[in-house]
């Protein structure tokens, strides 16, 4: 075990705190760690690589990016690990296990079910099978991790965004993210056209997509509306900014911008166009002025 103020090694021995992906964990050797982890277990071994804070309530804390997992290789490590996260092996059949395969037993309990239900007594099948299963899906976690970090790293993306990802897709994440990384800015809180964009560069997504020209749109009536108070835009000063930040042909544009008007994504009006939810907006407005206007005149 290490500790180079990057870099903290240890076995997870008490997760203090877990919601939302969110860990707070003590090592065995005493250190706190704090970060984004999908599945944490208890027992199992981990290298962290983070920085060291100070919390003015709960004191120092090392807060990782970044973790590499690895099960415990010494047998009363694997058998400890067993019995803390396989409600189905207590002291008994944990014993029995580390005894018939040694080194392997987690290798085997993951890739032979069959094989352990036959060798150890007490154990059946309906059992082994499960243990196979918890530890097959802390190593398809593993890998989603992994997957997930190889997408988001380098983007401007928040923890908590990417949890809820998470929280939506499950192991599908990393592949419905290269299919449309625009679907996000819908489904995801936290998730902006600049954020699925750099998202979309990171993944190779074509720029001339239907999803991304589509979503550039959206993007310029929503900024227009907030920043500058427009609940529409003409149709050619729309096309002029859309073609601005996508750096597409205006055809494209205009061709996406007739899809979604035609889908009624979007609403065209006098020569103007709206965001549907703008749209009702406005006219509820101009219904309540109007109901004004009568009254006064009355």
């Amino acid at each position: 075990m290490h500790d180079n103020g990057t870099t903290v090694c240890g076995t997870l021995q008490i997760i203090k705190y877990y919601k939302d992906n969110f860990l707070i964990g003590r090592l065995d050797s005493g250190k706190t760690v704090k970060g984004t982890m999908i599945s944490p277990q208890k027992g199992m071994e981990y290298t962290f690589h983070g920085k060291w804070e100070h919390h003015p309530k709960y004191g120092r804390g090392f807060m990782f990016t970044e973790y590499e997992a690895s099960y415990p290789t010494e047998l009363a490590a694997v058998r400890a690990y067993l019995k803390e996260n396989c409600k189905h092996i207590g002291p008994e059949i944990s014993k029995k296990l580390v005894n018939t395969f040694g080194e392997a037993t987690l290798r085997i309990c993951k890739e032979e079910p069959a094989r352990v239900a036959e060798e150890i007594s007490g154990l059946t099948p309906e059992r082994a099978l499960k243990i196979s299963a918890m530890l097959r899906n802390n190593e398809a976690n593993e890998q989603l991790q992994l997957r997930l970090k190889e997408i988001v790293e380098g983007v401007r993306i928040s923890r908590r965004a990417v949890n809820r990802i998470i929280a939506l897709y499950g192991r599908e994440a990393p592949d419905r993210i290269r299919e449309d990384p625009y679907q996000l800015i819908d489904n995801i809180e936290g998730v902006g056209f600049l954020t699925a964009d750099e998202l979309a560069l990171k993944v190779g997504y074509k720029k001339e997509g239907h999803s991304r020209i589509a979503a550039g749109i959206v993007h310029v009536l929503k900024e227009s509306a907030f920043s500058e108070g427009h609940t529409c835009l003409p149709v050619t000063m729309l096309m002029v900014k859309a073609k601005g930040i996508l750096q597409v042909d205006a055809e494209l544009v205009g061709h996406a911008l007739n899809t979604m008007i035609e889908g009624e994504r979007l609403i065209a009006h006098k020569g103007n166009i709206y965001i549907p939810a703008m749209y009702e907006q406005e006219r509820r407005i101009a219904g309540k002025l109007k109901e004004l206007l009568a009254g006064n005149d009355g």
